[in-house]
């Protein structure tokens, strides 16, 4: 079990599948959109946001409250979406703590009037050891390099570990309702569903696990 300062329970986090060895994370964000998104969001290897609850106050989402299960010295690898890609990575020099802070307005259109960074209630890491990759991982390279290896790796991860609902694919486990390892790297039915062309990338949340296996395969281990 992992011994972390907020249970999971409480963070509604229903399948924590790893132990003490599976000690690293992604953020996936866009912080470094421009010089707003920096200021109050914070820069990659300062710090990890992420709101406490959804919106309304009342519901966790799993990509951010997952945040609340990370330990001192886990490493966490920095994804900025506008560049598309892998650019560092970092070490958590303590536990997640709840602060008042600022974080990005929901994107849907019926939170249009909403303030673009209210303060809210976060979770907040503190991060130190912040390390540049001398060659950054692009999405793309996910599908060119290493596709042929992510995928079974990724199903067998699923398999032994998901929590499957929903339908399911030949192709891939649990689709379109994956089990739930929350990683950082999915698979994708790319264009028509029904033609199986799998393609891989960053998953679409803020913060996930980054499984030892994945990350061999990337090499960033």
């Amino acid at each position: 079990m992992v011994n972390s300062k907020y249970s999971p329970d409480e963070l509604g986090i229903k399948n924590v599948w790893w132990g003490k060895e599976e000690k690293y994370w992604i953020e996936i964000s866009n912080k470094d959109k421009n010089e707003e998104h920096t200021k109050y969001r914070g820069d990659f290897g300062y710090d990890l946001r992420a709101p406490t609850k959804d919106w309304s106050g009342q519901k966790n989402i799993p990509m951010y409250s997952l945040l609340g299960l990370v330990r001192p010295n886990d490493v966490i690898f920095h994804c900025s979406r506008t560049k598309g890609a892998i650019i560092g990575k970092s070490v958590a020099s303590g536990f997640p703590y709840i602060t008042q802070g600022t974080y990005f307005s929901p994107q849907a259109r019926r939170f249009a009037g909403a303030p673009k960074f209210p303060k809210r209630k976060i979770y907040k890491v503190k991060l130190k050891k912040f390390k540049k990759l001398e060659n950054p991982l692009y999405e793309d390279q996910l599908n060119t390099r290493y596709k042929d290896e992510i995928i079974p790796t990724l199903n067998s991860l699923y398999e032994s570990y998901g929590t499957p609902e929903g339908t399911t694919s030949e192709d891939i486990s649990g689709y379109p309702v994956t089990p739930n390892i929350y990683c950082g790297i999915n698979m994708f039915y790319e264009g028509d569903w029904t033609k199986r062309n799998i393609s891989v990338g960053f998953s679409p949340v803020v913060f996930a696990k980054m499984p030892i296996k994945i990350l061999k395969i990337l090499n960033l281990i």
